[in-house]
């Protein structure tokens, strides 16, 4: 990843980002791939993935899963110090 931090945020996860990457098997690009969610600890220079998403079978995080990714960020940031 040449600029994890460039890749917008999503409100309320605590620092989490969202991005796209196309599905090498599919030929529709970024549009028809994946979402990811990870968390970028810059000061550590850490990325952490959080979540892959298949746009074809989910398009966003669910609630239940937003929930456990606030979870995570929270101990995540708690280990590291971050």
């Amino acid at each position: 990843m040449k600029e994890p931090g460039r890749d917008d945020m999503v409100p309320g996860l605590g620092g989490v980002r969202k991005a796209r990457i196309a599905n090498p098997g599919r030929s529709k690009g970024k549009r028809g791939g994946y979402r990811y969610l990870y968390l970028y600890l810059e000061k550590r220079q850490h990325i952490h993935l959080l979540i892959l998403l298949d746009k074809n079978e989910q398009e966003d995080a669910t609630e239940e899963q937003r929930k456990q990714m606030r979870e995570w960020v929270t101990e995540i940031k708690k280990v590291s110090g971050g």
